[in-house]
């Protein structure tokens, strides 16, 4: 109670591309309320209007309308959206706090730092080098700004995520414009997930980041990134019920953002819930028919040869290679299914494809997924080699190794043992031991 919960933006635009009534959105999203306005200028004077509309009635509850020039663009948006919002916490908090102003950052600089946010929000890693781009312009123009530094450090955790490099470069610089950005102002959410997402993935600090994750919470109990980072750490410490009930809560604040929904997916994967994790995957696929989320149909691959369906698993990978091309990941991936299906031999061919791939340096082939491929061959010592690579390059999905169940050949191996105390997983609750096997995932 006492809480607004605030849709995130990837849910809304998708729901306005699609007309619909009100009440259509607000079933969609599963919304109460929903604030639309519009924005009509002429020459340099704007008129905002704004409207909040409870959505199983469609009852208009307040509207406004709000006559400013044009020559500060910035102190015009930062006066209209703090007004909006104690308007909407008068309406629907009465006893809510007041909005507090922060510092104004350079109108320059904020414009640069919009853009970036715009290639932020495209598809996967289609826009993080624009984005990067336009940061660094912002923060060129304006050295204090922390939104630019948190921004900027997000962005690079991504690139991190999706091998545009070595994770581990990209995961140090974020480091220093987090810590940064929360000096700068200690009440930035964004800072801290990104934080979190350092002492996660960089320095396997799972205390720290646990910490920061619910720091940003704490400050914006409806950053659909929080929550969802925070499940991932989780689910990778093998602390099911919460991951689970972090990742869906997510879902719910951003319900139409393939991202979240495979992340969802993959903490049912971690903790064993393999039809949830085919369920979820196939709405996935089906809601972005067009492009074919490559990430969820690889975990719909991966499940369905946890439950046995083998042809379905091979099917699921090979499709994802024929949409997405031959990246390195689905590669390795079909290697594996391929290997523990029976075809060892076409397994070593994609094997050589792969280690053609990283000879000629043009694509980072990540180590970690190479290991999954040398493990279903029953090549240990090559995925022992290939997990220590990994732990150098600061594999963002290393933190996943303890709860990824197509490593099960390794848990009995002392050297597993080993890597887990490296990673500080050992003697963690909800991990397989050393004899046991934990039903978790990827």
């Amino acid at each position: 109670g006492g809480r607004i919960g605030v849709l995130a933006r990837t849910s809304c635009v998708a729901a306005r591309l699609v007309p619909r009534s009100i009440r259509d959105v607000g079933d969609m999203l599963d919304a109460g309320y929903v604030l639309e306005g519009s924005v009509r200028r002429e020459q340099e004077r704007v008129r905002i209007t704004a409207r909040l509309v409870e959505t199983s009635g469609e009852t208009h509850l307040w509207a406004e309308t709000y006559e400013r020039r044009l020559s500060d663009c910035l102190a015009v948006q930062a006066e209209v959206a703090a007004h909006i919002a104690r308007s909407l916490m008068s309406e629907l908090l009465p006893a809510g706090p007041t909005v507090e102003a922060g510092r104004e950052p350079d109108s320059a600089a904020y414009q640069a730092y919009l853009k970036g946010r715009y290639y932020w929000n495209k598809p996967g890693d289609a826009g993080l080098t624009e984005a990067v781009h336009y940061f660094d312009q912002a923060l060129a123009l304006d050295g204090a700004f922390p939104a630019a530094f948190a921004a900027k450090a997000q962005a690079l955790v991504a690139q991190a995520e999706y091998y545009n490099g070595r994770p581990k470069a990209f995961l140090e610089s974020a480091r220093g414009l987090a810590q940064t950005a929360i000096r700068l102002d200690p009440t930035h959410y964004r800072a801290y997930v990104a934080l979190g997402d350092v002492c996660r993935l960089l320095e396997w600090d799972w205390s720290g980041a646990e910490a920061a994750y619910r720091t940003a919470l704490s400050m914006n109990p409806s950053h659909h990134l929080a929550h969802r980072a925070y499940g991932l750490m989780l689910a990778s410490l093998g602390r099911r019920d919460e991951a689970v009930r972090e990742a869906d809560r997510a879902l719910t604040l951003d319900p139409l953002c393939l991202v979240i929904g495979t992340s969802a997916a993959w903490v049912r994967y971690a903790v064993g819930d393999y039809h949830a994790v085919i369920d979820r995957c196939r709405h996935i696929i089906e809601m972005d028919e067009r492009y074919g989320f490559g990430a969820a149909r690889r975990l719909l691959g991966a499940a369905y040869l946890q439950v046995g369906r083998e042809a379905d698993a091979l099917s699921e990978l090979e499709r994802a290679i024929e949409e997405s091309g031959p990246e390195p990941i689905p590669l390795a991936w079909l290697a594996h299914a391929r290997a523990v299906t029976g075809d060892r031999a076409g397994a070593r061919d994609l094997m050589a494809r792969l280690q053609a791939r990283r000879c000629d340096g043009a694509t980072h082939v990540a180590a970690y997924h190479l290991a999954l491929a040398w493990t279903g061959l029953g090549c240990l010592d090559d995925a022992f080699a290939a997990l220590h690579e990994a732990c150098e390059d600061r594999d963002p999905v290393l933190a996943s190794v303890a709860v990824e169940p197509r490593f099960r050949p390794l848990h009995r191996d002392r050297r597993f043992g080993a890597l887990l105390a490296r990673l500080g997983l050992a003697g963690r609750e909800g991990h397989a031991g050393e004899g046991q096997h934990d039903a978790s995932g990827a």
